[in-house]
């Protein structure tokens, strides 16, 4: 079971105890010592950059090898036998999901107090859809994103292949 420490972050880089977890939740960069916040002017596409680069700054204090970024959706990054994660933001927030090595479906965890979810509401359907596969995840987060019913306004940002089975320790 996933505790009341672990967001979305922390979930998707297998960090169940994420240092100041309660106070922020878990934030690219941060345990590395350079937490990501949107600077005032900033552009989207700037601050998406820096999230993806604080999640490598994290990989890197966790002697993560082989980390590799896709910015493609089409395109996961190869992750040997560890974890690939999956940012979706947008100017004022960022939500980040995980791919299972076995069955290759997408799970995630809203905030420090939500579950781990493996579906997603469609709105065509009114019912859930369960497993969120990969055309299941591309469908809900780019191709037709107001079918669903999940994280609005936030697009598709980048895949990371963190290169480590146990997957990495982040902070708040």
């Amino acid at each position: 079971m996933w505790g009341t420490n672990a967001n979305c972050y922390a979930y998707a880089c297998n960090c169940k105890t994420p240092a100041n977890g309660v106070y922020g939740a878990a934030i690219p960069g941060a345990f590395a010592g350079d937490r990501v916040t949107r600077k005032q002017n900033e552009t989207d596409d700037d601050y998406y950059a820096r999230l993806v680069g604080g999640i490598m700054l994290d990989a890197a204090k966790n002697d993560v090898d082989n980390c590799k970024v896709s910015w493609n959706i089409l395109g996961l990054p190869d992750a040997g036998a560890g974890y690939i994660i999956a940012m979706i933001a947008k100017k004022d927030g960022f939500h980040f999901f995980r791919r299972d090595r076995i069955t290759r479906n997408w799970t995630s965890k809203d905030g420090n107090g939500g579950e781990v979810e493996g579906r997603i509401f469609s709105l065509v359907t009114q019912a859930y859809v369960t497993p969120i596969t990969d055309a299941i995840f591309r469908d809900a987060i780019q191709t037709n994103p107001k079918n669903y019913m999940g994280w609005p306004g936030m697009g598709f940002v980048a895949y990371v292949g963190l290169g480590n089975i146990n997957g990495m320790t982040v902070a708040g």
